[in-house]
């Protein structure tokens, strides 16, 4: 759903729970508020979907766009840093993508590990088979992936301080 669409129908559930307010109707005002919860659960996984869609086209302005927007949606997400530091691997800024990584309260095992990659830390492979066999299957496959056992490798690879854009494989962008 785009944002314009979005803003339309939460603007309509939002004028139903004042009227139903008014009304004092609580039956009405609980299913206006399902309904407005609903639809943005609905927009959240619509625009984490955007992200990773636009980060496997190396639209990295598109995917910017779209981090923006889920960080307006859900400022506390776990996925705004995933994103974040991909898309700074996208643009060859991986120092940065590590140091935000590196602040973050949450856990990306698997970005982490293609920062270190890249920066040629020898602590990578460590982290990748720790988790090469994650709970969490996205980042399992990842690992996998990494350490070259996917049958994929990391192809496009350029120096740190390049301007190129960096490949990221598939089963990193999961946000």
């Amino acid at each position: 759903m785009q944002t314009a669409n979005f803003d339309e129908h939460a603007d309509k559930i939002v004028a139903v729970i004042g009227q139903a307010a008014l009304a004092g109707d609580s039956k009405a005002l609980a299913r206006a508020m399902a309904q407005l919860r609903e639809l943005s659960v609905s927009h959240l996984a619509d625009t984490r979907s955007r992200i990773e869609r636009a980060l496997l086209d190396g639209d990295l302005d598109g995917a910017e766009e779209a981090i923006e927007q889920l960080r307006m949606l859900n400022p506390i997400s776990p996925h705004i840093s995933s994103a974040t530091a991909l898309l700074l691997i996208g643009r060859g800024r991986v120092a940065d993508a590590l140091q935000l990584l590196n602040d973050a309260e949450d856990d990306h095992p698997h970005v982490l590990a293609i920062c270190l990659y890249l920066l040629g830390d020898p602590t990578w492979e460590g982290l990748a088979l720790a988790h090469e066999n994650d709970n969490n299957i996205h980042i399992g496959a990842a690992m996998k992936s990494l350490l070259g056992r996917a049958g994929a490798k990391l192809v496009g690879e350029v120096p740190i301080d390049s301007k190129e854009r960096i490949f990221i494989p598939p089963t990193f962008v999961r946000v």
